[in-house]
């Protein structure tokens, strides 16, 4: 896959951190397909540079914001939700889907996935990631991709446990949730009384998705103490201690 259009050249991005079938495959997608072939396209200029100022900005508004700092930008939808692909460390190759609301997850394991299914159009809207990750919340992951989710497990957890930006934090614990390995599941109860909604609702999500049976006790003491997450709960089996016809006592 190799074309003689140069996308990093034409708009001139830094590729660093590419390997260059990454680089091959973007180059194809320049090619191939404009902005208005696929919902899902490439960065223009004008995009590129809203995004710098975007990412700009985010440093400057959550206290020298670091997760951002080696993901480069390249796609976005036409409602302004963005992938990028991460460049360096254990989840250097991976996909993230970003929002404008600041929802940050990765997405495909691979460059090559995620252009698949552009170029196939089962993929025509970036915000679709936000239901789930294809290539992470997974049941049939291979010896491989286990392996190497624990050690970004392992490696995000020392990081929450550490880093003092919060905002950073909150992102971590994202990417955690996404891409939790089964035997880590016990792990993420330390965040189920946390004081995000969403996160909290993505660990109970994540739970149910995999039929995790965690400790009853615990799931009751949260339905108790946070009333909004009590429709989620008798879902998974969680019952009040007393019902009668619309009351419940928890």
């Amino acid at each position: 896959m190799t074309s003689n259009k140069d996308y990093f050249s034409d708009l001139n991005l830094n590729p660093a951190g590419l390997l260059q079938e990454e680089i091959d495959i973007i180059n194809d997608w320049y090619a191939n397909y404009t902005k208005f072939d696929r919902n899902v396209h490439l960065f223009d200029t004008e995009e590129i540079e809203i995004n710098e100022e975007y990412i700009q900005f985010l440093k400057e508004e959550y206290e020298n914001l670091s997760f951002y700092d080696d993901i480069l930008l390249f796609s976005a939808d036409e409602d302004s939700n963005c992938a990028g692909i991460m460049t360096k460390g254990t989840m250097r190759g991976w996909i993230f889907f970003i929002s404008e609301d600041f929802s940050v997850k990765p997405v495909f394991r691979t460059l090559k996935a995620f252009y698949e299914k552009v170029k196939s159009e089962e993929i025509t809207d970036v915000s679709a990631f936000n239901v789930q990750s294809p290539d992470f919340q997974n049941k049939h992951r291979t010896a491989n991709e286990l392996s190497t989710d624990n050690k970004v497990f392992d490696e995000l957890l020392q990081k929450i446990h550490h880093t003092e930006n919060k905002h950073d934090r909150y992102l971590f614990v994202e990417t955690l949730i996404t891409i939790v390995p089964p035997d880590k599941f016990s792990e993420l109860t330390e965040f189920l009384f946390s004081e995000d909604y969403w996160h909290i609702r993505q660990i109970l999500e994540t739970f149910a998705f995999y039929n995790h049976q965690t400790d009853n006790e615990l799931l009751y003491k949260l339905g108790k103490k946070k009333p909004e997450f009590r429709k989620q709960l008798k879902k998974m089996g969680i019952q009040p201690q007393r019902k009668f016809l619309w009351w419940e006592k928890w």
